[in-house]
């Protein structure tokens, strides 16, 4: 039947009979921005020539993307110690998918040591025991049927020094030229030191995570030291002894010659 008037109305919780937004004319709905206010059942009144009301409604729910509050990790975590993270679900539409990546790769692959508590909208991770491999960033995704959102956070694991190239004792011809490498990592990076034993202190060479002691025209013997730091305890250093053969020397009227 032709129409004379058309009225949208709606009934939401607390709200009833809410006036909402129509394109004009009125037949046709329009909600520019639909938001969760939104939700509830939308009624048609519609009169025909007699002025007889005609009725249709439907349902409509607004599923909202879930909201990922941000999350840290706490500072100055060493191996051996533990902690636990939460990312929490400040709003969204159930059912929430949510997971955990680390370094962009699903943690559930990657991970060992880790436990993970999920509920509705929440999850825990648990690091009962920090391992230096635990360290990388981590990301809670939290997913619905109306879209993904994501937050992540990057562990920092403090690492004492460890040797990865560790000198030894070295030996070379008078007037030669040698090198000896020393390297060490951890976290922060150390910082890696040769200093003569016996001298005035000062560091022959000093660089990040690996010095190369250089040696130019050997003339005698002499011991030297490779000290590594990062401000984890325990620090490490290593002694090397530096031999130099082919050295004539004279020792209580003897004359001799080391090869």
């Amino acid at each position: 039947h032709p129409t004379t008037a058309v009225e949208w109305s709606v009934d939401t919780e607390g709200n009833p009979r809410r006036e909402v937004p129509v394109i004009p004319k009125g037949e046709v709905l329009d909600i520019p921005h639909v938001k969760a206010g939104h939700a509830g059942t939308f009624t048609c009144t519609a009169l025909d020539a007699a002025r007889r009301a005609h009725f249709a409604s439907f349902r409509l729910s607004v599923i909202e993307p879930p909201m990922v509050e941000g999350f840290s990790f706490p500072s100055e975590l060493a191996e051996g110690m533990r902690t636990s993270v939460a990312c929490n679900i400040r709003s969204g539409s159930l059912p929430i998918r949510i997971r955990w990546l680390k370094d962009g790769h699903p943690l559930s692959d990657l991970a060992t040591g880790i436990q993970e508590t999920h509920g509705d909208f929440y999850s825990h991770l648990v690091l009962t025991r920090i391992q230096a491999g635990h360290a990388g960033r981590y990301t809670c995704v939290a997913q619905n049927d109306a879209g993904q959102r994501e937050q992540s956070a990057v562990l920092h694991v403090l690492v004492p020094p460890k040797w990865v190239v560790e000198p030894e004792d070295r030996s070379v011809v008078a007037g030669g030229r040698l090198s000896v490498e020393c390297q060490a990592a951890g976290f922060p990076p150390p910082v890696v030191a040769w200093k003569r034993v016996g001298g005035r202190g000062e560091s022959l060479v000093k660089s990040t995570e690996k010095a190369v002691l250089v040696v130019e025209g050997a003339s005698e013997d002499a011991e030297y030291a490779c000290a590594v730091e990062n401000g984890v305890s325990p620090p490490i250093e290593k002694r090397i002894r530096v031999r130099v053969n082919g050295l004539t020397r004279v020792s209580q009227g003897v004359r001799w010659e080391r090869e």
